[in-house]
């Protein structure tokens, strides 16, 4: 049965219901004219005016009619008012272009105007959930790849419209069926109540009649019957067709679901090529400085390969290594700067109340630590002797030296700097040397100058057994209590101890005595510590 012969056969199954109610309603009122009082009056109708206001409706009663009706219907029911001129040509323009009634359904309902009246659309089904999609979709920035979800929001709202127009009338027939339904159950009870009242009070006066009308009434159930039997097999029909509208909605949110699927691959393809494309630079990068020397040699006369010649191409190599490992190792930059982010507000409070000195960094690396500095308008520096991180640097527009932060120390002035930092640099150096560097940053700082170092802790078994040798340029773990004994040695004083970086809670061993936190706390402890100190004061003491 197609579209067209299943709305003729509705049509004429409610036409032959309501002749058949006038028919008991005429014989009634034919019989006595007391029965005038229980016939179907539309006066007794509660006026529109007394009726409580309307707090839900059901989706299809906004979307069945033509365009204009649709309107109209949806400013009445979800704004609770009159559509006015704007609204009207808006809407009937976008519907012209194959607008989705439900999106504009979803629209008003979700505006400030439709969330102050609170009506709420029942019977949207699966559609619910690709209108939330289809919301989602608008606010989701994807940078480059933003086509994509405009792609996805034009399939939805192709669909939408598709579904409307090959769905919308059976289900509307579907609904319409079960309430007349209910209709004809009513008219049945109201009939049978109103002809047994009825018979009840002229009984005794004339039984010949109340035998008519009730042989009458029987042969109107048993018509009305009739008509109950063909709707539940419309009914049946109508909801096979309902089964495939549902699946129709199901393809539609595994197709969604699986365009959002490849949206998350590839955008991890993507940052893995990023980080692919970063350390082929970086070798790119290690090449053009090699190559640099090797021409100003080949420019210079030719002469044997001395000792001295090896090593410096040695070191450059390992230069190229040690950058590969620290991109493998510390994380994305973003990740670098989180993490020296706390120490922003000591070189702030440090420069709000003394000196506007420079800062240097020793073994700046790729400077993302001056980088920070210069996004917070401090003036700073760094000295490294890796010459492919110097290079990075200096790409970035940050003033890194190519020089050895011993060496460079010594060439500074007294009181010529307001705070030094150096991050994972002094397990890397021999005793002596360390020894040797306080000393020149004791000299080169202004009194009450910053000094801030972070390097690995060994108080975390782990990092002191295991993790610190993963890089074979470390030479010792430092305790916190070895070094701040050095650092009060050489007249540094408010030592400030941060430990830092601890495993996350899935590591941990479960528990909540105090055995499992003594374990946690030496295997899955602070990773890292920093020391932070000032220089001793010409006058006075730091609190």
């Amino acid at each position: 049965m197609n579209d067209q012969e299943l709305n003729a056969t509705f049509k004429s199954i409610i036409e032959r219901v309501r002749q058949t109610a006038t028919g008991v309603v005429s014989e009634l009122a034919t019989n006595n004219t007391a029965s005038a009082a229980f016939s179907i009056n539309p006066k007794n109708r509660v006026p529109v005016s007394r009726r409580l206001r309307m707090q839900q409706v059901h989706v299809y009663e906004l979307l069945t009619g033509d365009d204009t009706d649709f309107v109209n219907k949806v400013y009445h029911y979800l704004l609770q008012r009159e559509v006015d001129d704007s609204g009207r040509y808006n809407y009937l323009s976008r519907l012209k272009y194959k607008e989705s009634r439900h999106l504009i359904i979803h629209e008003l309902q979700h505006s400030a105007e439709g969330q102050a009246q609170r009506v709420q659309v029942v019977g949207l089904g699966l559609i619910r959930y690709v209108l939330k999609v289809y919301s989602r979709l608008q606010t989701l920035n994807l940078g480059k790849l933003s086509v994509l979800p405009k792609l996805l929001s034009k399939i939805i709202k192709k669909s939408l419209y598709i579904y409307e127009k090959k769905y919308l009338f059976k289900t509307s027939v579907f609904l319409l069926a079960d309430s007349n339904r209910e209709i004809t159950n009513d008219l049945i009870t109201n009939t049978q109540n109103k002809l047994e009242q009825h018979l009840n009070q002229r009984f005794g006066e004339n039984e010949g009649i109340v035998q008519q009308l009730n042989d009458t009434v029987i042969s109107y159930q048993t018509v009305l019957l009739n008509y109950h039997h063909e709707l539940e097999t419309l009914k049946q029909q109508l909801h096979q067709q309902t089964i495939e509208h549902q699946q129709f909605h199901q393809n539609i949110a595994e197709h969604i679901t699986q365009q959002l699927g490849r949206t998350d691959r590839l955008q991890t393809e993507i940052i893995a090529q990023h980080q692919r494309i970063s350390l082929a630079r970086q070798d790119a990068l290690y090449q053009q400085y090699h190559l640099r020397h090797l021409l100003a040699d080949i420019k210079g006369e030719i002469h044997t390969l001395t000792p001295n010649d090896a090593a410096r191409h040695l070191d450059e190599y390992m230069d190229a290594y040690y950058l590969a490992f620290e991109d493998a190792n510390r994380g994305t930059l973003a990740e670098i700067r989180q993490k020296l982010a706390i120490y922003i507000p000591y070189i702030i409070e440090l420069k709000q109340q003394s000196s506007t000195l420079p800062v240097l960094d020793l073994g700046c690396g790729r400077g993302e630590w001056l980088a920070l500095l210069r996004d917070n308008a401090i003036a700073a520096y760094g000295v490294d002797m890796n010459g492919v991180m110097v290079t990075l640097g200096q790409e970035s527009g940050l003033d890194v030296r190519h020089a050895d932060g011993l060496t460079h120390l010594q060439q500074l002035p007294d009181a010529s700097l307001s705070a030094i930092t150096s991050f994972h640099v002094i397990e890397h150096l021999p005793f002596a040397t360390l020894f040797n560097v306080l000393m020149e940053i004791n000299r080169v700082l202004i009194p009450g100058g910053l000094l801030i170092f972070e390097t690995p802790n060994p108080e975390n078994v782990l990092v002191g057994s295991h993790t610190f040798y993963h890089d074979f340029t470390h030479r010792n773990p430092i305790t916190p209590t070895a070094l701040t004994f050095l650092l009060t040695y050489h007249n540094f004083q408010a030592i400030q101890t941060l430990r830092l970086h601890p495993y996350p809670e899935a590591a941990k061993v479960p528990g909540d005595d105090p055995l499992t936190a003594r374990v946690n706390g030496h295997l899955c402890g602070p990773q890292d510590f920093a020391l932070i100190a000032h220089k001793s004061a010409a006058i006075g003491d730091l609190e």
